[in-house]
């Protein structure tokens, strides 16, 4: 398993799986109207670009952290991981 940089802006923790660049934008646009800041989508795929509020961002699909673990070692949740609930990272570009 490849490790994400943890090094990150934001995260976030989708409502539904993550399996195609579809439903990627979904969660993406859900997750940002609900806090009611505008989100535009650049560059889709399964590592999107966005814009959030004139912020740039890349976004990348990783394995939830454990707030408590100050090394940010990503949970081993191997069965979600595979139904697709996989969190999203977001990277300023």
């Amino acid at each position: 398993m490849k490790l994400l940089p943890y090094n990150h802006d934001m995260y976030i923790e989708p409502t539904d799986p993550i399996t195609t660049p579809g439903e990627f934008a979904h969660q993406l646009i859900l997750h940002f109207t609900q806090e009611g800041k505008g989100v535009t989508l650049l560059e889709p795929g399964m590592e999107p670009v966005i814009e959030v509020d004139g912020v740039t961002y890349v976004c990348r699909l990783g394995e939830p952290y454990r707030a408590f673990n100050p090394l940010r070692v990503p949970i081993r949740s191997g069965s979600l991981s595979h139904l697709g609930y996989q969190w999203i990272y977001l990277y300023r570009k």
